[in-house]
């Protein structure tokens, strides 16, 4: 299974400007269809310090995959490029619960720093949503005000990796 050729064009076309917006140039980025991923997106920074990162689109993902999704996920190789913030392996001997809050609270720095850079991203209504519907999926019951209140105090946040744990840890504690 392959991405397209005409949306792979427009994927290549987008992140060669992000790229360059976000510092990136020197990295070569391989974007890649894995079945298994379905609606998600992952990024491997394995080979990031080596110049290379692969970004794989599960299928349900691939139709609205753009120029804000590219612009977000390169936001996350400048994070593991300059501040080690690549919890692919780093999260050892944390629960994948921890994992996955890590991961909400990094998307909210994510997208509200591209936000205040006036680049494109998701917005903070519709990141919101994403996470409870994410949450709703995972089973997880949240109280929702605490929980919108602690995300939004988030929102373009310039973190360091022991204010992401920290940050999600705090969330954890709401989730029941």
């Amino acid at each position: 299974m392959e991405i397209p050729e005409s949306k792979m064009e427009n994927i290549i076309k987008i992140s060669n400007t992000a790229a360059k917006k976000l510092g990136l140039s020197r990295i070569n980025f391989v974007f890649s269809l894995k079945k298994s991923l379905g609606e998600d997106v992952n990024v491997n920074y394995r080979k990031v310090h080596d110049g290379k990162v692969w970004i794989e689109i599960g299928p349900k993902a691939l139709k609205p995959f753009g120029k804000k999704d590219v612009y977000h996920e390169m936001m996350h190789v400048k994070d593991a490029l300059e501040k080690n913030l690549d919890f692919s392996d780093n999260l050892k001997g944390e629960t994948l619960r921890m994992k996955i809050i890590a991961s909400i609270v990094l998307n909210f720095s994510v997208d509200g720093r591209l936000d205040k850079m006036k680049l494109p991203h998701i917005g903070k209504n519709e990141r919101l949503k994403i996470t409870a519907d994410f949450l709703s999926k995972k089973g997880v019951k949240t109280s929702r005000t605490e929980t919108r209140r602690i995300l939004k105090k988030l929102w373009g946040k310039n973190l360091k990796k022991k204010e992401v744990l920290l940050s999600a840890r705090r969330l954890n504690s709401v989730f029941f």
